[in-house]
């Protein structure tokens, strides 16, 4: 509202926004702090980005090789505030051409592979699983510790475990989502319903007596289609 970001251009805000993700990273390399918090902005740049003509569509390559290299920037051996803010700003760039990527054209292979039936599934289900998925880890782990006390942890340990944690997480997030947050939050409510089924106005035609007929048989229906 201050700076009037609603009537400006979208070349506007997308050199604003990066530029405010540029500050931020450089002051949380500098004194640390939240630089995940530029990810919501790689979100904002990425929406105004999608409709800006001037903006050519990734090829499905360079989107892969964006998430690859997006995934592979985490485990630089890179420490501190500079580490951080350094990483997090890669996969800035890679979440966006990523999804610049699929969001642009749905028929290229790249979209298509992540349109695969379980990832939806899962897609749909991210809020459910981002509220449970760490209680149900430490869950997890604390009920491993009985059965495989291990003093010092290896790599080998870590990608052994991987496959069963992650199915573990995925029950009590699923049961969520289908009790909750699916009946809840994400489908329709009764008024949407029945609005949705309440009679349509007839369409005019030329025929007096036949619109008369029309409307008196609708408003006969109803009481009926109301009570149901």
């Amino acid at each position: 509202m201050v700076i009037r970001l609603r009537s400006r251009s979208k070349l506007f805000r997308i050199v604003f926004f990066l530029a405010l993700a540029a500050a931020i990273a450089a002051y949380c390399a500098v004194h640390d702090g939240h630089v995940r918090l530029i990810m919501f902005i790689s979100g904002i740049v990425l929406y105004e980005a999608i409709e800006h003509r001037g903006i050519p569509t990734p090829h499905s390559f360079f989107g892969f090789m964006a998430f690859i290299a997006g995934l592979l920037a985490t485990l630089l051996p890179i420490s501190g505030p500079v580490g951080s803010a350094l990483k997090i700003s890669i996969l800035f760039v890679s979440f966006f051409l990523l999804c610049l990527t699929c969001f642009r054209d749905s028929s290229t292979w790249l979209p298509r592979a992540f349109s695969w039936t379980p990832l939806r599934w899962l897609g749909n289900m991210s809020y459910s699983y981002y509220l449970l998925h760490g209680l149900t880890l430490k869950a997890g782990f604390l009920a491993l510790a009985f059965v495989l006390p291990v003093s010092n942890t290896s790599s080998w340990l870590f990608w052994t475990l991987l496959p069963p944690m992650f199915m573990l997480t995925l029950i009590p997030t699923t049961i969520l989502f289908l009790a909750i947050e699916r009946p809840f939050s994400l489908a329709p409510s009764r008024s949407t319903r029945n609005a949705s089924s309440f009679p349509q106005p007839p369409t005019p035609t030329k025929n007096a007596e036949t619109d008369a007929t029309t409307t008196v048989n609708t408003v006969v229906q109803l009481p009926a289609n109301l009570n149901s």
